[in-house]
Formats: structure tokens, C-alpha cells, sequence
């Protein structure tokens, strides 16, 4: 195993983890508007 797979696999963890962070905060987002207006 090379040190490059190593930082690829690691960016690859990054990406994945803000994608989900992401998601998460826009349906938090989107269910507080929804509490609020209803």
C-alpha cells in the first residue's frame, strides 16, 4: 500500500463525511422552516 492511496482514500473519507454534513444541516433547515410556518 503507497502513501498516495493512503491520502486518496483519506480525501475520498473527507468528501463523503461533508457530503453528509451537508445534507444533514439542509434537512435540519428545512424541517425548523417547516415547524415555523406551520
Amino acid at each position: 500500500m503507497s502513501a498516495t492511496s493512503g491520502a486518496d482514500g483519506d480525501e475520498d473519507g473527507r468528501a463523503r463525511r461533508t457530503d453528509a454534513g451537508e445534507w444533514r444541516r439542509a434537512a435540519a433547515m428545512a424541517w425548523s422552516s417547516e415547524r415555523r410556518s406551520g
